[in-house]
């Protein structure tokens, strides 16, 4: 492993521990002008170039935890499938490098330490990680095959196989790297102002791709997170894959991003550690996810939940389009757990296998109005709690909560389309193979829950003999991808 070794560093000085082609400061998000910038954001956003320059005089976040872009005129995600976020080198000119450990850096905003254009695959040790280290830049590299594991019979291990892992630091920003096939993909824990963004990250095969845990302000911006986990491994334990995933952080904003067919949900917010994370090896419900913003993401086919909340404070999810899956269940927003004082608007949602467009579980306080549901029959179930209250007790009881029922939620002004044409008829033939198939029929350990974190063993050995369940890659791609579900109503659903 090629290690950097704890030492200042100090403008003008040559002791460069990793090489760096240009050295110049870093960039607030969105700030560079080029036409290659800017072509980029307009296909991300689905925005015009003028929004795109105006927003490129924006700097993401202010120190007191506000948007300065927040009340910008965004229109809703029509992201394209014409993003793409490849990494600035061309194909080819990597250069190979070993893993890179980087420990005790303390670079500055004028003179940051730069790692870029290397081409990393590892199957001993972490691909890029970096550890109390001060304002750092990882840059247009190709991160594969990051497979690092030291016990082959558990996938689901914490800190392991790795793309890029970033810990205890601080000033921090990950940008047009392409991460493919590695073991987990991008994750930051125990770190404050941290910006995430153009990067392409896909085919990672466990547990999220891009994670943020006990974060502190931080932008995850442009990035494309496309075909992450195996779907033929779907009812296998540990092998779920989320998207975007923010666990137990504060002050986060989740822009612009295209999270496309992860085998978990899209974007999940949190302040449960479920089963253990980066920060602890015990699962800790005790805590909360404070003050984030998610707006302007498409989020499209993914097997679990679109937008999965659980135990979160002071979230604004708005101008999102979502697509919900069409083999297995889930909602398009869930708000699954402990969600207060929350708004949800001007998303739209499709679904598909679930007619649930929007979720509602033990949460207080939320204002959720304005946001558009489309489906194939124009009908649309009441956003209404559906409280579990033995399974909501037992997660409280981990929490260290009392249950409270639902309760001071409003719903307002929602709309409800009916959608037809091209991608009416790839919704009904994927629902109708769904149901032909059974897809969406609970099996492996899910099959064998007595309760909430209670299983039946013998229940479980039987699933674990049938080896590995789950749905064919291939039914779940929309060729064409479809973003757009105002381009396919027929008429307004029922009121």
């Amino acid at each position: 492993m090629y290690r950097a070794q704890p030492a200042p560093v100090r403008p003008g000085s040559v002791a460069r521990r990793v090489p760096r082609a240009i050295a110049r400061p870093v960039s607030p998000p969105f700030t560079r002008t080029t036409s290659q910038s800017i072509a980029l954001l307009c296909r991300a956003a689905g925005l015009t170039l003028a929004t795109a320059l105006a927003l490129a005089a924006c700097d993401g976040s202010s120190p007191s935890g506000g948007d300065s872009c927040a009340d910008a005129d965004l229109p809703p995600a029509d992201i394209g499938y014409s993003l793409s976020v490849e990494p600035g080198a061309a194909a080819g000119s990597y250069q190979p490098h070993p893993p890179i450990l980087i420990e005790g850096v303390r670079a500055t905003a004028a003179d940051p330490y730069v790692v870029q254009g290397y081409e990393i695959s590892s199957d001993s040790a972490n691909c890029i990680e970096i550890r109390d280290c001060e304002h750092v830049v990882v840059r247009g590299n190709y991160l594969h095959d990051c497979t690092w594991n030291r016990d082959p019979g558990d996938p689901y291990s914490q800190d392991e196989g790795y793309a890029l892992l970033v810990g205890k630091s601080s000033h921090v920003v990950l940008e047009d790297n392409l991460l493919e096939r590695n073991k987990q993909g991008l994750a930051v824990h125990s770190s404050h102002d941290v910006q995430i963004r153009h990067n392409t990250i896909r085919t990672t095969l466990v547990r999220s791709s891009l994670r943020l845990e006990r974060v502190a302000t931080a932008v995850v911006a442009a990035n494309l997170l496309e075909d992450n986990g195996v779907p033929e491994q779907f009812w296998a334990p540990g092998h779920r894959c989320i998207g975007i995933f923010l666990v137990r952080s504060a002050d986060v904003e989740v822009r612009d991003n295209a999270v496309l067919r992860s085998t978990s949900d899209g974007i999940s917010v949190g302040g449960q550690i479920d089963g253990g994370g980066l920060t602890t090896h015990a699962s800790d419900w005790t805590g909360l996810a404070r003050d984030v913003r998610i707006h302007n993401n498409l989020v499209l086919d993914n097997m679990e939940q679109g937008l999965w909340l659980v135990r979160a404070r002071n979230l604004a999810i708005h101008h999102n389009t979502i697509r919900t899956g069409c083999f297995t269940h889930g909602a398009g927003v869930a708000l699954d757990f402990d969600v207060d004082d929350s708004e949800v608007y001007a998303n739209k949602v499709v679904t598909c296998l679930c007619a649930a467009y929007m979720g509602l579980s033990m949460s207080h306080g939320n204002h959720i109005h304005d946001n558009a549901h489309y489906s194939t029959d124009g009908e649309h179930p009441p956003v209404r709690p559906h409280d579990d209250p033995v399974n909501d007790a037992i997660k409280a009881e981990w929490a260290g909560i009392p249950y409270r029922a639902s309760a001071d939620n409003r719903v307002e002004d929602e709309l409800h389309f009916r959608v037809g044409g091209a991608l009416g008829q790839a919704l009904e033939e994927r629902r109708e193979r769904a149901d032909s198939e059974r897809t969406w029929e609970e099996r492996g350990w899910f099959s064998c829950e007595i309760e909430e974190g209670r299983l039946d063993e013998a229940c479980v050995a039987a699933q674990a003999a049938l080896g590995d369940q789950g749905v064919p890659a291939a039914y779940i791609v929309f060729a064409p991808l479809m973003p757009d579900p105002d381009l396919y109503v027929i008429d307004k659903g029922c009121p």
